[in-house]
């Protein structure tokens, strides 16, 4: 794409010709992957049916409506127990708990490097 008259604005009535022509190159960033992948996938076998890098959950809410969802990077949402709603997090990663109580761990938590996994 070519721009011309690239101006730049030195104050607000006041502006100044940049460059003449400025070629944009686009720069090839990786596309996102969804979060989830509409396919009727297996919960009962999460990963046979949905393409590397996610499984197959059942909806919270809607029991009948499954779907492949994307296993869980650093930062993200997780489950600290097995669930058919949720994925466990990618390798290399484990389940902290968004409350610890003296009583119990929190069921949702957030995939934390190295977090619990020698125990």
């Amino acid at each position: 794409m070519l721009c011309s008259k690239l101006l730049m604005c030195l104050t607000v009535l006041y502006c100044v010709p940049l460059l003449e022509s400025v070629d944009i190159i686009p720069t090839p960033y990786p596309t996102p992957q969804p979060m989830k992948i509409e396919l009727n996938c297996n919960p009962l076998d999460k990963y046979a049916d949905c393409p590397h890098g996610y499984c197959c959950v059942r909806d919270e809410f809607l029991p009948t409506y499954v779907y492949c969802k994307r296993i869980g990077k650093g930062g993200e949402h997780c489950a600290t127990r097995a669930t058919y709603s949720d994925c466990p997090c990618t390798e290399g990663y484990g389940c902290k708990p968004n409350i610890i109580s003296a009583n119990f761990p929190s069921l949702y938590g957030t995939c934390t490097k190295d977090y619990n996994l020698m125990g």
